[in-house]
């Protein structure tokens, strides 16, 4: 029960340290990522962004944004991105447009752009994910870890509370080695149940 418990208090603690970044952090970082990888298509909510960044007035009723001259733009820093990897000592990545690179940006730019702010996932490390026990992840620590893991007040009074009632009588019955290997397999086995089903 006091192992729960430092759990509990170690992972809500973990919580409390992460950050929630806005949707510019997100932003920066999605321009900053593709001017590293130019070959990569340009997102038009991305570029409009950009554009606004390196020139406020480039917009305006009198000079209005048309498909071709954002297309022109596009191409241009395109070409400025790329000289300025090959300046840098870098090389563009052209023709290496993997599906890895193209699904980063794609995230950054979900971030940035079409995530509302309070739907921003925290970033950080959180107990709950390097002790718990996650089926697409699955670690062997994780297997017996995750039996001292709760997810709210109400999870972990209540399984202490039933902890409380039928651990002692099991415990006085059978012995505590019995017991501590019945505890372990029994939470072992629920994990691997978990990952199964």
């Amino acid at each position: 029960m006091a192992i729960c418990m430092v759990a509990w208090f170690a992972t809500i603690y973990s919580f409390s340290q992460m950050e929630q970044h806005t949707p510019e952090h997100y932003r920066v970082l999605a321009r900053e990522y593709w001017e590293a990888h130019p070959e990569l298509e340009l997102d038009d909510g991305l570029a409009l962004y950009m554009l606004r960044q390196d020139d406020p007035d480039a917009i305006s009723r009198e000079n209005p944004l048309t498909p071709e001259r954002l297309e022109l733009w596009i191409v241009n820093t395109r070409l400025r991105a790329e000289a300025r990897l090959r300046t840098n000592g870098a090389v563009a990545d052209s023709g290496t447009d993997t599906v890895a690179d193209r699904r980063d940006l794609h995230r950054l730019i979900e971030l940035g752009f079409k995530t509302p702010p309070d739907r921003i996932p925290f970033e950080g490390e959180w107990l709950g994910e390097t002790l718990g026990l996650i089926p697409a992840h699955p670690t062997v620590h994780g297997l017996f870890t995750h039996m001292f893991m709760h997810a709210s007040w109400g999870h972990i009074l209540g399984n202490l509370l039933l902890f409380f009632l039928a651990a002692p009588v099991l415990e006085d019955r059978w012995g505590r080695p019995l017991f501590a290997a019945f505890f372990v397999t029994a939470g072992v086995f629920a994990g691997v149940s978990h990952m199964v089903f």
